[in-house]
């Protein structure tokens, strides 16, 4: 085969010959260049360096602006976040939260007098006398130990979690009416003629009214604020601070 080749070349013209060779060359090199370099036509998807992007589809990639290359078909909807509606407050039920509100506010009151009234008994009655501290304690002790007693009757049975409400209320009332009992004993026993401003607060009643019975007062006062300022939230009234009330 090779000789037979080659001896039609030399039989040919010398420009023939150059054509010859010329198209028997081409097809050869192009057999040799995979053989060569075999990864050339591998496609992306088959083990090649480029596979499909990521989130490409194959009816059509998406643009930024979301318009799709693909089918007209319109994008899946898609699912949006559940939203809880809260339901408006009947006018009872509102009712029911503001009359719990205004008993704090009546014991914010008698809290605000108590705080004054410790100040002057503090300095031994310099502005109002020990005597009418001593009666100012003892108004604020009766009138939140009443509030407390007249809580159970409250109707709360629209206000969610009425019941607890009403027996963490009660029990920082009545606390706190303990703490102003401690603090009439207070003034009563420095009215004796021998008070002190320097040793005012060394008084065992003062001891009593600041100490243990202090804290337990102040932590039902929070227990109940804890529960009950995000249920007033709802009705719009304010939040307390369990040194307000």
């Amino acid at each position: 085969m090779g000789f037979a080749y080659d001896e039609i070349l030399r039989t040919l013209a010398p420009a023939a010959r150059k054509a010859l060779v010329r198209v028997l060359a081409v097809p050869l090199v192009l057999l040799l260049v995979p053989v060569a370099h075999p990864w050339t036509y591998l496609p992306s998807g088959d083990g090649g360096d480029a596979p499909y992007s990521a989130g490409a589809s194959e009816a059509g990639s998406t643009t930024s602006d979301g318009e799709g290359g693909g089918a007209d078909e319109p994008p899946p909807p898609s699912e949006a976040p559940a939203t809880s509606e809260v339901p408006s407050a009947s006018v009872e039920e509102t009712a029911q939260a503001r009359a719990l509100d205004s008993v704090l506010e009546e014991s914010a009151g008698y809290r605000t007098s108590v705080q004054s009234a410790v100040d002057d008994t503090s300095t031994c009655g310099a502005t109002s006398g020990l005597e009418q501290s001593a009666t100012t304690f003892r108004e604020a002790a009766t009138a939140r130990g009443e509030l407390a007693d007249d809580v159970p009757a409250l109707t709360l049975d629209q206000v969610r979690r009425g019941p607890d409400i009403k027996v963490l209320l009660q029990e920082a009332l009545r606390l706190s009416a303990t703490v102003d009992t401690h603090f009439a004993d207070w003034a009563t026993a420095l009215d004796d003629g021998s008070c002190a401003p320097s040793s005012t607060t060394q008084q065992a009643d003062y001891v009593l009214a600041t100490g243990d019975a202090n804290d337990a007062a102040a932590s039902a006062k929070q227990d109940f604020v804890d529960v009950w300022n995000p249920i007033a939230e709802t009705y719009s009234l304010r939040s307390w601070r369990a040194d307000q009330f």
